[in-house]
């Protein structure tokens, strides 16, 4: 090997050693590091630097900026390009300021850009600028997703917004009623209730659940109540009950009991017997959309621990 080739290669690889791996430095100042060398060649090349988080913290160990025009290889496959180095320390996929998508495919029509044709599986608890998607992209929500999206959902992009493919969208509400001495409407106490699930990120405030966003969604109420009423008063005795879920104030689906009670028994006696209802509702519905659920009683006495079940899933 020719005596000029032998030099420069025995500094590098003597760069090697010297390099100070906590410091991101060389002692010599002279001497290059072979990370140094790789960025150098890439950015003469114009080929990415490597993955943006990787390249992003080699960065900010050593104290500097991503040079401009650097590109790197974002979490989503897509080749970014930054347009100043203060920039560079944002996700390019998220819409982080100063990035352009120049991935190869990138305004025709084949490709991993915003314009081309294969769709690109985003994921986390930050939904993509639109700028960095297409039509087809997929966005699969995280645990830590915040409203309007739901949790562990899976979503599509259709050109203008994210539309609801499946997934967890459902929200379990489980309530232990206290005891209802008297008849007339019983609203369940959302505020009290135990959220088992909430992937829906729906707003809780006392008798009232709001939905999110726009959608299709089920609703589900179940109560397994035992009425204690007194004896009859003449002939016969009718005890009637009422489940019934209500979307924004108004009445939207209902069950209906009535229990007719003979004359057998004397005046001044009790009698228990168990009612259970089951309601489920189905509506298309817009954003802000309220669900208030109600018990209604003719008579009677509702004792304290009746189990009592709510339950919201979106369906399309």
């Amino acid at each position: 090997m020719a005596l000029q080739k032998i030099k420069p290669l025995d500094d590098f690889l003597f760069g090697a050693r010297v390099y100070d791996a906590v410091k991101k430095t060389a002692d010599d100042e002279f001497v290059i590091h072979p990370a140094d060398n790789f960025i150098a060649c890439a950015l003469a090349m114009g080929a990415p630097l490597g993955n943006w988080s990787t390249v992003k913290d080699h960065f900010a160990d050593s104290g500097a900026v991503m040079p401009t025009g650097a590109r790197v290889i974002g979490s989503n496959g897509k080749v970014y390009q930054v347009g100043s180095g203060s920039d560079g320390m944002t996700d390019p996929t998220l819409g982080g300021a100063g990035w352009t998508d120049v991935s190869a495919g990138n305004g025709s029509s084949s490709g991993g850009g915003v314009n081309g044709s294969t769709p690109t599986a985003y994921s986390g608890d930050t939904a993509p600028a639109a700028g960095n998607v297409k039509v087809g992209d997929t966005f699969m929500t995280g645990t830590g997703i915040a409203a309007p999206f739901s949790k562990e959902t899976l979503y599509t992009w259709n050109g203008t917004a994210w539309a609801f493919v499946g997934g967890a969208a459902c929200a379990f509400f489980d309530w232990v009623a206290p005891a209802y001495n008297s008849g007339g409407g019983h609203a369940y106490n959302f505020g009290s209730a135990t959220a088992v699930v909430n992937n829906l990120n729906v707003a809780v405030s006392g008798d009232t659940i709001t939905l999110p966003s726009g959608g299709i969604y089920e609703v589900n109420s179940y109560i397994n109540n035992l009425e204690v009423v007194d004896g009859p008063l003449g002939a016969y005795e009718y005890v009637g009950t009422k489940l019934s879920i209500n979307l924004n104030d108004t009445e939207f689906a209902a069950d209906s009991s009535l229990r007719v009670l003979g004359a057998e028994f004397p005046v001044g006696s009790s009698m228990s017997f168990w009612m259970g209802h089951t309601v489920t509702a189905k509506a298309p519905v817009g954003p802000g959309m309220t669900v208030k659920v109600f018990l209604e009683t003719s008579r009677g006495k509702i004792p304290a621990g009746s189990a009592w079940r709510v339950s919201v899933i979106r369906v399309g």
